[in-house]
């Protein structure tokens, strides 16, 4: 995948609830992955395909910050698309406070387009 497939499915999986997973490398833009028990790596310069994946990926994980994608409510959003094509879009939704106890502080959509 290119980089920007790589962040339209870094921006899907860090917005939707459950555990964040990142491959060693990856939040730099490395594109080759070494298993542990190699005590060594292509220099960074050598492996890294786009380098402004690091300054996109650091930015991703500054708006987790906020309580509705932190630890707020979710839903995915129907997504009706141009001519049926409703497949290349992905959206959700996410809220604070989790209990709907009064007003929402923070609210986020999410919309990818893979098109």
């Amino acid at each position: 995948p290119d980089s920007e497939q790589h962040m339209a499915a870094a921006v899907v999986t860090f917005t939707v609830p459950g555990l964040r997973f990142v491959h060693d490398g990856q939040q730099l833009g490395r594109t080759r992955r070494v298993s542990m028990h190699v005590n060594r790596r292509l220099q960074e310069s050598e492996d890294v395909k786009d380098p402004t994946m690091r300054k996109r990926y650091l930015a991703l994980i500054m708006s987790l910050q906020g309580s509705a994608l932190r630890d707020g409510g979710w839903e995915q959003c129907v997504v009706n698309g141009a001519e049926g094509d409703s497949d290349s879009v992905i959206a959700h939704c996410c809220w604070s406070p989790l209990e709907g106890g009064g007003v929402f502080t923070e609210v986020v959509f999410v919309v990818v387009n893979y098109s």
